[in-house]
């Protein structure tokens, strides 16, 4: 008689790398038979079990997760784990990421995901009798382990002497300083026995903390054909000239990421914080199909700092519905979107001013750069712009003191005087690498355009 019992019971602490994973709440259960009592399998409560009907055929549970995740790792507890194996396989959607036998333990079951699959479901499922007698009769509880709900993950290749095959993970930010102080030369990492790699360069030797590369939580396979072509330099530039405008706080999650909206064949960056808008105009090869999405500002500050910058090397950057993805000489980077729709900047822009001011660039960036020497970090005071004739005069005045300035610009219209946050006005004018810029204005209320 095959009888089967599976409680999930309480998951287990997730035991590295917390950073990238994080629990994903089971909302429903179903299986293969008395669908009556699965949701005891969901509870939390190792006292509470669901029962299947003692047939192979139904011997199955399938869990549905609040949001879609990239299943990496199953964590299972078994009656008589100890000393019997179970045939299983697991699927993450139609898609199986695991089968075979589970190994005899004193506890959780570890069923390790080479490549992890995004899916919302797992199913977990009896595909035989075990080596034992009472084949299924014993399983008392299915526990699915955190699953790795991934924002961003980075790969990446580089070549060397492979002398003994083999993985590990060190904590990424002592070794990345420790590889950035170390001396212009070759790098050998070894690992111990005592779970310790040892870092050698020239005469400096490292001795630092590895655990099992088998914990790691891989970038899931994305497959896409819906793809544009930019070079390094471009993007690399169109994210320095927009960064600086994303919000910094999660108030408003739309404004913590950028719009890349992709009409025919240009790619329009946009960025805003609530005070102030960027966007960057990229002409691509070829046309596409009308897309938008947003990018978190997290994953272009990432890009930022690692892509080589070249104007002959290409990057190509994929979609999904959920994911985008950059690659670039030999790295790959893979971060979720921001879902929603963004903000209609059209309508918060006009072509309409009542006065146009151009100045050298250098000359107006420095000025407002001297004026902010007057202002104490946390003060909003502003830049009083006071434009006559061929004129600007710049004014701030302060607890600290008071600085009058005039440079000369070309003007077209009427007069104005108006006030700006200078510290807006700075990171503006340090990403515009053009002699010369020209400022729109259309009163002393309305936003400027540069």
């Amino acid at each position: 008689t095959l009888k089967g019992n599976l409680d999930k019971g309480k998951t287990p602490l997730t035991p590295s790398y917390k950073d990238t994973k994080r629990d994903i709440r089971i909302v429903s259960a179903k299986a293969g038979a008395n669908n009556e009592t699965v949701d005891q399998s969901c509870d939390d409560n190792e006292r509470s079990e669901w029962m299947n009907d003692g047939k192979l055929s139904t011997a199955w549970i399938t869990y549905t997760l609040e949001k879609e995740a990239a299943i990496d790792d199953i964590c299972i507890k078994l009656n008589g784990w100890r000393s019997r194996s179970y045939p299983l396989e697991v699927f993450a959607g139609n898609t199986m990421i695991w089968s075979g036998d589970t190994n005899k333990s004193l506890g959780y079951v570890h069923l390790n995901v080479e490549k992890p699959v995004r899916s919302n479901q797992i199913t977990i499922r009896l595909k035989g009798n075990t080596s034992d007698q009472d084949a299924f009769g014993q399983i008392t509880e299915v526990a699915a382990k955190a699953a790795n709900d991934m924002e961003l993950g980075i790969e990446t290749k580089i070549k060397g002497d492979i002398l003994d095959k083999g993985k590990i993970a060190l904590e990424a930010k002592l070794f990345s300083e420790i590889v950035r102080k170390l001396p212009d030369s070759e790098v050998t990492i070894e690992t111990e026995s005592d779970n310790q790699a040892l870092i050698t360069c020239e005469k400096a030797k490292f001795s630092i903390a590895a655990q099992s590369g088998d914990d790691f939580s891989y970038l899931p396979a994305i497959e896409s054909n819906d793809f544009i072509t930019v070079s390094e330099f471009t993007l690399k530039e169109a994210i320095r000239q927009t960064i600086f405008s994303i919000a910094d706080n999660d108030t408003n999650k739309m404004m913590t990421g950028e719009l890349f909206e992709i009409t025919e064949n240009v790619l329009k960056v946009v960025s805003l914080d609530g005070h102030r808008i960027s966007i960057r105009k990229i002409d691509l090869k070829d046309s596409y199909e009308p897309r938008k999405v947003i990018v978190p500002g997290k994953t272009l500050q990432e890009i930022s700092k690692i892509i080589g910058g070249e104007a002959e090397a290409e990057v190509q950057i994929s979609f999904t519905k959920n994911h985008i993805v950059f690659e670039f000489d030999r790295t790959v980077v893979v971060s979720r979107l921001i879902e929603g729709e963004y903000f209609r900047i059209d309508q918060m822009l006009s072509s309409d001013y009542e006065t146009k001011v151009r100045v050298n660039k250098r000359e107006l960036l420095d000025c407002i750069d001297r004026a902010t020497l007057l202002i104490k970090e946390g003060d909003k005071k502003p830049i009083i712009i006071d434009i006559k004739d061929d004129a600007m005069q710049m004014m701030i005045k302060s607890q600290i003191g008071s600085m009058d300035e005039v440079i000369l610009c070309t003007k077209d219209g009427k007069d104005l005087m108006i006030g700006f946050n200078p510290k807006f006005l700075i990171d503006a004018l340090r990403v515009i690498d053009d002699e010369e810029v020209d400022l729109y204005f259309m009163n002393a209320k309305a936003p400027c355009f540069i």
